[in-house]
């Protein structure tokens, strides 16, 4: 449902819980989808929910080098704040 942009103000807060364990937790594709997925979406949505982005940036920020790896792309996010 992240991927589809629904409920996400209550959905982020739950995946954010999940990737505080695991950031490669793996939902029904790959290892790290929900990653994936949480760091595609909208813009709009982490513009106006800047204390969810921060949790979700520290913790990319630890595992940057791995996450890059898997080839998940974290431009989309980073878009949202540049100038941060």
């Amino acid at each position: 449902m992240i991927g589809q942009g629904f409920s996400l103000k209550y959905l982020i807060p739950m995946a954010i819980e999940f990737l505080k364990e695991d950031i490669f937790i793996e939902g029904d594709l790959f290892p790290g989808d929900l990653l994936k997925n949480v760091l595609s979406i909208d813009l709009l949505f982490w513009k106006n929910h800047t204390l969810l982005w921060r949790e979700i940036e520290a913790l990319i920020q630890q595992r940057r080098e791995d996450i890059h790896k898997l080839n998940i792309s974290d431009a989309v996010f980073y878009n949202a704040f540049s100038n941060i």
